[in-house]
């Protein structure tokens, strides 16, 4: 289902979300941003899994996706260092999945956008490849 704003304003504000039966049914949702076109840059990462090594029996080992390793947000963002700030929200996205669905993201192509103000949004992603973790 897709909403405009007035219909998700609507559908959001409502004293009913516990019994309103399309609550039951979300799953996730997915927002967007209004810019001007030609405004913005695009930010297109490749990411591939922090593997140790690429022989099989490594590649069963769980994957460590260390985001807090990295240097802090905002220090990667008053560098400019913009690639590297994507790179880590990629690692924290991939962090997220690993709790929550015990699932471990092996690549994918992520794009993020940068508006006018030097915000950066996660826009997408796709050609996500993925593996379930090991039962213990």
């Amino acid at each position: 289902m897709v909403l405009n704003s007035r219909a998700w304003s609507a559908l959001f504000s409502t004293d009913l979300r516990d019994n309103n039966p399309i609550y039951k049914e979300l799953e996730y949702i997915q927002t967007a941003c209004r810019h001007k076109p030609g405004r913005g840059i695009t930010h297109e990462i490749k990411f591939l899994a922090p593997l140790i090594d690429t022989n099989a029996e490594s590649a069963k080992q769980e994957i460590f996706y260390n985001y807090k390793d990295m240097p802090d947000d905002l220090q990667l963002l008053e560098a400019k260092r913009y690639e590297d700030y994507c790179r880590k929200q990629c690692l924290k996205i991939c962090y997220y999945v690993k709790q929550t669905k015990k699932l471990e993201i092996l690549q994918m192509h992520a794009e993020f956008l940068q508006d006018d103000c030097d915000n950066i949004w996660f826009t997408y992603a796709r050609s996500i490849h993925f593996r379930r973790m090991a039962r213990n």
